[in-house]
């Protein structure tokens, strides 16, 4: 075949020869591909960049360098795990790609870059955008997170496909990005195949305005809640706001026995239009004794009849990310709120990183 002739001739080992060719290398029985002597260096098969029809630029404002994966240059972005990476220039419009060949913990094949000039803000929403597709259906994980301490992270998983697809999510930084530093991550490694990811932005959200909470990621340091968050504690106090790991400040309150959903309930004064979308994300968690439990959490009136829309959520002992949308139907007025029920099981709550924005 062309490309074992021309590989010989190159004098590549076998192990390269998929890192050589311009396109993703087949298996041996489809058709012969093209080799590309510029990559008879390349270190390993498992990345490499490769030309593929120009897409939709990166978004304006994006916090990432070299997004699209132009040029000769792999800097800033980092592989982790047990990947490496060869680029070069290659046409108008390179990709990266992966070839995850054992599955294990998702960050044990990750990509990544370090966001530092500018860096994220602790609590603040951003929206992630990429393209990407993969060899056979598949998984992976994609968000922004810490670049140490805890490793805290808003992440999603992402539903790959064998064609390209553009994905965009809003996600807030973690409590503590400013001091252990802020990345945009893909963690990889639960699944096996080939993952291709281009066109990556990570850009804050437009409207700052649309924020409708205050000190949503509770950064007042350790001590009682300030307003304008309030809340009823139930049997054992009102909740206060405790340090995680890394400094990060979280909200925190133990229910003793269980009652009514609001008995124990942590809420903030906002303004709410009837007829609106509005979308509330936020991180929770309980702890390794409680093991799991629910709460509720949601939008509704702060006067009689306290009208809401509120969802049963269920919190296990590590951090999760929440997103839920509502439309504001029967209730809305400058005397609204953003709300957590907690009184209806026992068990220990942390929440973190409380966010509403207005939806289209």
């Amino acid at each position: 075949m062309y490309f074992e002739k021309l590989a010989r001739s190159l004098r590549l080992p076998a192990l390269a020869m998929c890192s050589v060719f311009l396109f993703a290398c087949s298996d041996g029985d489809g058709p012969d591909e093209i080799v590309d002597p510029r990559f008879a260096n390349c270190p390993g098969p498992n990345c490499v960049l490769n030309p593929v029809p120009p897409g939709p630029p990166p978004a304006t404002a994006n916090l990432l360098t070299n997004g699209s994966f132009e040029g000769a240059s792999f800097i800033p972005w980092i592989n982790a795990g047990f990947i490496t990476a060869a680029p070069a220039p290659e046409g108008v419009n390179d990709y990266y790609t992966t070839n995850v060949t054992a599955a294990g913990a998702p960050f044990s094949w990750n990509l990544s870059q370090v966001l530092t000039a500018p860096a994220l803000i602790d609590g603040d929403a951003y929206t992630l955008n990429f393209r990407a597709k993969a060899d056979v259906p598949r998984s992976m994980l994609a968000g922004i997170g810490e670049d140490g301490g805890a490793f805290g992270s808003d992440t999603r998983t992402v539903a790959l496909t064998t064609e390209w697809q553009g994905f965009s999510f809003d996600l807030v930084a973690p409590g503590n990005v400013s001091g252990d530093g802020g990345r945009v991550l893909f963690d990889m490694g639960a699944e096996i195949g080939r993952v291709d990811i281009d066109d990556v932005s990570v850009t804050p959200v437009a409207d700052t305005a649309n924020e409708h909470v205050t000190n949503g990621s509770f950064e007042t340091g350790p001590g009682a809640l300030p307003a304008p968050w309030e809340n009823r504690g139930g049997a054992v106090g009102d909740g206060v706001i405790v340090e995680e790991t890394g400094n990060d400040s979280v909200y925190n309150v133990n229910v003793l026995a269980a009652g009514a959903p609001f008995s124990v309930n942590l809420s903030q004064v906002i303004t709410i239009t009837p007829g609106l979308n509005y979308k509330l994300t936020f991180r929770a968690r309980t702890d390794s004794t409680t093991v799991s439990r629910t709460m509720l959490a949601g939008l509704g009136l702060n006067e009689a009849p306290f009208t809401a829309d509120a969802r049963n959520t269920l919190l296990l002992d590590q951090w999760r990310s929440y997103t839920y949308n509502f439309t504001a139907v029967g209730f809305g007025n400058a005397n609204s709120r953003v709300l957590f029920d907690m009184g209806a099981a026992e068990g220990i709550v942390y929440i973190d990183d409380v966010f509403v924005s207005i939806e289209p």
